[in-house]
């Protein structure tokens, strides 16, 4: 059965083409800010990349909030941009949300504003903060998701890396009745977190809440990307699984058959993992899905291994110069593990990075130095623990703390992993525009920056204010700053490109870094607005 569902997987891998990370806004028609004469026959949105939409992930709402029946989404551009027909419009103030999945399995969203002709009602800035709001998606749902993604990967560390370490170094303990325990709970927190996933993410992309995660309707949209087809199979998979835990009936297989079971078992389970996440995105894709293969199995080989020998050999009674030999076997495991998860892990993080100074100016970068640091401290821990079993009359007390310290440790790792999941690369960060909206009283100002990196960049400005509908805008200026530097009133030169839209092409960021924007907007004569964005430069 394990080879059945590792077949299914090996076919999506197939029909799973690489792609880019986050995806990017590049535009909206009407444009942010845009004053019609006439009212629109369609709203279009669209992407640097071909993005997953489910219906309704375009939506159109009146200057009240209420939303408007349009007609089914469709594509165009190549899938890059979402159409949606639009009903007969009277005057007044539009909103166009969205909420989009990227390539990599994250919710993009966003929102702007238009209005038709002189008259009706003008959107609210209450609206409109309303409406962003609910196209970012809801933090407790991302904070659920974060924990789910941490109890998935610790379930495949335990549940594969502590099989593995049954079968290689201590055959005595199948069967045990502890050993099963911590197998069929690392089984129940994989199956458990699966389920909760696919809810999570679907309330995620619809941008609902946690009791949304729960209903069938919401569920279902989920399932038709990649994300849910992944995680179908893996439940697939673990239907697989839980018939040879079944009683310990693997451990009554023949050697090699509990070996290939396992490995069949693992690499399937692995392949929905990694084909969730970055690892077919981005560059180098051919390389990246292998290496990322290989640093889960190596990094479930260790940390699963070391949970089994604290909870399976060291805690559970076992007799002192047994418990010791097996401690000593398992170093040697453990050390080559992490000589391969060393290498993997500086593969796949030289393949995100664009340059070193995406670990200090991105949230990707940032989470890879502390998982880098705590990883460190955890071979610090575990030199003591191989220091302490392959000296002679080692302390079988001294191992078990050293151990449990590690197995602490390990657990910190798995958390920033499952962070580092949800983060956006940061070679993305750099290639991708950069793109945010902010109210400021009732005006809504809307920037992109591309591409976000050194060189020429474009920065485009968009304006919008519901409640005054811009009548009377004089003049936008900007400046860029990097104080960290000592760069300061970097002028944009903006031109008038369009009602409301303000740009300047070409103008020369030299260096990387999270540079300031400071946009200033003057409204009629006395009336002068400011907001500021870090905008990070690769």
């Amino acid at each position: 059965m394990a080879g059945a569902g590792l077949l299914t997987l090996v076919l999506l891998l197939v029909g799973a083409a690489p792609a880019a990370a986050h995806a990017a806004l590049i535009s909206t028609s009407p444009a942010a800010g845009t004053r019609l004469t006439d009212a629109p026959h369609q709203a279009t949105i669209t992407f640097n990349e071909v993005v997953t939409a489910q219906a309704g992930a375009v939506r159109v709402y009146d200057s009240r909030g209420h939303r408007l029946e349009t007609g089914r989404l469709s594509r165009a551009n190549g899938g890059r941009s979402l159409q949606v027909s639009l009903p007969s419009l009277d005057d007044g103030g539009y909103v166009v949300a969205w909420r989009v999945v990227s390539a990599d399995g994250h919710p993009v969203g966003g929102a702007v504003t238009w209005r038709v002709g002189t008259g009706g009602n003008d959107v609210s800035a209450g609206v409109l903060q309303d409406l962003l709001s609910s196209a970012g998606g809801q933090d407790s749902v991302a904070a659920a998701a974060a924990v789910g993604r941490v109890v998935l990967f610790a379930g495949f560390v335990l549940l594969f890396g502590g099989w593995l370490f049954l079968l290689g170094l201590w055959p005595a303990g199948i069967g045990e009745r502890r050993v099963g325990r911590l197998l069929w709970g690392a089984w129940v927190a994989m199956a458990v977190a699966t389920v909760a996933g696919l809810g999570l993410e679907a309330a995620d992309v619809a941008g609902l809440g946690l009791a949304d995660a729960a209903r069938p309707s919401v569920v279902a949209d989920v399932l038709a990307t990649d994300y849910g087809r992944f995680g179908l199979a893996r439940l697939v998979v673990l239907v697989a699984i839980a018939a040879l835990l079944w009683r310990g009936r693997w451990g009554r297989l023949a050697r090699s058959a509990a070996w290939g079971s396992v490995a069949a078992s693992g690499v399937a389970t692995a392949l929905t993992i990694t084909l969730s996440g970055h690892a077919r995105t981005g560059r180098w894709v051919a390389l990246a899905i292998p290496f990322d293969l290989v640093h889960l199995g190596a990094g479930a080989v260790w940390l699963g291994g070391l949970v089994m020998l604290l909870v399976g050999v060291l805690a559970g009674g076992a007799d002192g110069s047994h418990a010791l030999a097996v401690a000593r076997r398992f170093s040697t495991v453990a050390f080559t593990a992490v000589a391969v998860i060393a290498v993997t892990g500086a593969v796949q993080g030289l393949r995100q990075l664009d340059g070193l100074s995406g670990l200090r100016d991105t949230n990707y970068g940032r989470l890879l130095v502390i998982k880098v640091v705590l990883v460190a401290v955890l071979l610090a821990v575990a030199g003591m623990s191989r220091s302490l079993v392959r000296g002679d009359g080692g302390d079988l007390g001294q191992v078990r703390q050293t151990v449990g310290a590690e197995t602490l440790l390990a657990a910190c790792v798995l958390s920033v992993t499952a962070l580092l999941v949800a983060a956006d690369p940061a070679r993305s960060v750099g290639t991708h525009a950069f793109e945010a909206t902010r109210l400021v009283g009732n005006t809504a100002v809307s920037v992109v920056v591309a591409p976000a990196r050194t060189g020429p960049v474009d920065v485009h400005l968009y304006l919008s204010n519901p409640a005054a509908g811009l009548t009377a805008v004089k003049d936008a200026a900007a400046t860029f700053s990097l104080p960290s530097k000592g760069i300061t009133g970097l002028k944009v030169p903006f031109v008038f490109a369009g009602p409301d839209h303000y740009s300047a092409n070409d103008l020369e960021i030299p260096i990387r870094g999270r540079w300031t924007l400071v946009i200033t907007v003057r409204i009629g004569e006395l009336d002068e607005r400011t907001t500021t964005f870090t905008v990070p430069i690769s």
